[in-house]
């Protein structure tokens, strides 16, 4: 699997109940459909229905529910370019979990190669106290971007800074380790270089 799809667990969408022709309203019915088929991972189905609803109802109470479904259906799908504006529209609106969305943007930007974007995106995140949870990955995804871009002494940093963390997945601070030490041997900090590596063969 790509390091660019985290490892989130995303809750069914929005407690969808079934109900009856009686209980939606016509207004509705496209959002609930939508959010059924999400549910069941037929998103270019769900992403029909969302638009529906939005198109013909595009100031309805409920247009942040069926923006975050498309948001997550275009990211899901690996729809990246459309997912860009989806996801942005989601974070300006009330549902879903913002953290999520932003590390989804970051990972989003990631993949149409516009790096510079991606990291404003993963700082912020880190700027969150409330978002700590996610601080690990968007140290993670910081680290990947600076090394691609051969900043090494910002990805030496930023490897440290998540090898101090607690409670880091092991694939994280193995990656952490290995973009440090390259890093470390790219400055000819060879001492620092045996610091980050040397664990490695135990890990």
């Amino acid at each position: 699997m790509s390091r660019l799809v985290m490892g989130m667990v995303i809750l069914v969408l929005f407690g969808v109940q079934d109900l009856s022709a009686a209980e939606v309203d016509q207004t509705t019915k496209n959002l609930y459909s939508g959010n059924a088929l999400f549910n069941r991972k037929i998103y270019a189905l769900a992403i029909t229905e969302y638009d529906r609803f939005l198109k013909s109802q595009p100031q309805h109470v409920k247009k942040d529910e069926a923006i975050h479904g498309l948001a997550l259906c275009y990211y899901l799908s690996r729809r990246y370019k459309e997912a860009e504006p989806k996801l942005r529209a989601a974070l300006q609106g009330k549902v879903g979990d913002k953290v999520q969305l932003r590390m989804m943007l970051g990972q989003t930007l990631m993949k149409l190669k516009r790096s510079t974007d991606a990291e404003k995106e993963f700082k912020t995140v880190l700027s969150q106290k409330t978002a700590s949870s996610f601080h690990a990955q968007a140290l993670s995804y910081l680290g990947s971007l600076t090394y691609a871009d051969k900043r090494y002494p910002e990805t030496i940093a930023t490897a440290e800074r998540l090898l101090g963390m607690a409670s880091v997945s092991k694939s994280l601070i193995i990656r952490a380790r290995y973009d440090g030490g390259v890093s470390a041997y790219q400055t000819g900090d060879y001492k620092k270089t045996v610091t980050f590596l040397e664990p490695l063969p135990a890990l």
